[in-house]
């Protein structure tokens, strides 16, 4: 078991993470992952559902679970004093989920109806599209579940995946605020396995094959009744520990990363063209992306991806301005100062480092690569990797 641990002696809460590595990258069924973890509280093979919600509700305490690309979480909040009390249940969903097939099909009937209407929005059409378009249908980023998927989800699936996956081996421990040796002893018990630091975040992800569509631009009728049409642009970029990444994220960030970036000062303030269009690079094992994405009326879609395209080039002829790129870099180390204080918000960070086999010291050696970065710095970056021919668009109205 990995842990990692944030000290926060002056309050009574205490935060734990359960983090397991791998989710929907390891899964077999596109609805696996999600399923094996938010069932974890329906009931396990020593309480039943409404026991275990009834005890928890007693303590005060909350768990919640989250299940993303490359990693999954259960998180604790409770009060320190209630720890012992409450860590029993946790522990209990963790080692034996009952997966009912009563509770499995209530959750499922939710699932559909909300991709019913997930399905109803060009944004999220929008967004699959363009996913498929750049990593392929083959890979996790490119797979998307379907309304079929909903009818052959089985519990056998769920304790497979759980028999596989949620296990010690593949787990980190985050424990955030007020702890003690008592405490990190029990989890150690709990659990049931040594410290062990030693095992590689490459030997948990198989790299998947990646098929970038060859069509640069993808125009579709969505037939539904929608006068806003959906546009995304997105290319691929670098595994998330390359040097080079540091100075991508500022290039992102200056282009359309916060309200006076380069594309909400021209297709919001000065063309009037949307109300918010931003730019976002991913945080997965291998093969990133920087995804670009807003919402239009359909007669301006054509020329939201002109003018973002004209955007790029810009970053790739000229050089910007020591002015500009100084309050990127101000605003980008306010908002790293925020996000990584020791609070009960910074095991989110811990956990995408931890995904992506990085340390506190990259973040540290992250932030002095920007604020050392020049104007000619940006500018090959931007040519290198953000040029508008490496890039797919996608329309959806």
């Amino acid at each position: 078991m990995n842990y990692a641990l944030t000290p926060i002696p002056d309050t009574p809460l205490l935060r734990v993470d359960f983090l397991y590595l791998g989710s929907q990258w390891l899964q077999e069924h596109p609805l696996q992952a999600r399923y094996a973890f938010t069932q974890l509280k329906e009931g396990t093979a020593s309480y039943p559902a409404a026991e275990l919600a009834e005890r928890l509700d007693f303590y005060g305490a909350t768990v919640t679970t989250a299940c993303n690309l490359s990693y999954a979480s259960v998180t604790l909040h409770c009060l320190r004093k209630h720890f012992e009390s409450v860590f029993p249940y946790v522990r209990s969903m963790l080692a034996e989920p009952l997966y009912s097939q009563q509770q499995l099909d209530i959750a499922l009937s939710q699932g559909r109806t909300a991709w019913q209407i997930q399905h109803q929005k060009v944004d999220g059409l929008c967004k699959e599209e363009l996913y498929r378009r750049l990593f392929g249908g083959a890979h996790p980023m490119g797979c998307f579940p379907a309304l079929a998927d909903y009818d052959t989800l089985v519990p056998d699936l769920l304790h497979r995946y759980h028999h596989q996956h949620i296990q010690p081996s593949s787990l980190s421990v985050l424990v955030t605020g007020n702890y003690d040796d008592a405490l990190l002893d029990i989890l150690r018990s709990g659990q049931e396995v040594t410290v062990d630091d030693s095992t590689p975040v490459s030997s948990i992800y198989e790299q998947k094959p990646v098929q970038t569509s060859t069509e640069r631009h993808i125009s579709i009728d969505s037939h539904l009744p929608r006068v806003q049409a959906a546009v995304y642009l997105g290319c691929l970029l670098l595994p998330p520990s390359h040097p080079d990444m540091p100075l991508l994220r500022l290039a992102s960030t200056l282009l359309g990363g916060y309200f006076g970036s380069r594309l909400m000062s021209n297709i919001r303030e000065r063309r009037g063209l949307t109300y918010g269009i931003n730019s976002a690079i991913f945080n997965i094992p291998y093969d990133n992306a920087l995804v670009i994405a807003c919402e239009t009326s359909t007669q301006h879609a054509e020329e939201v991806v002109s003018e973002v395209k004209r955007e790029l080039q810009r970053l790739c002829d000229d050089l910007v301005g020591d002015d500009e790129l100084q309050m990127v870099k101000n605003y980008m180390e306010g908002k790293s100062c925020r996000r990584n204080e020791r609070s009960f918000n910074y095991p989110q960070v811990l956990m995408n480092l931890i995904a992506t086999g990085r340390t506190p010291d990259d973040l540290v050696a992250n932030r002095r690569r920007q604020q050392a970065a020049t104007p000619a710095d940006i500018q090959r970056i931007a040519r290198q990797y953000l040029s508008p021919e490496r890039f797919v668009s996608c329309i959806v109205c």
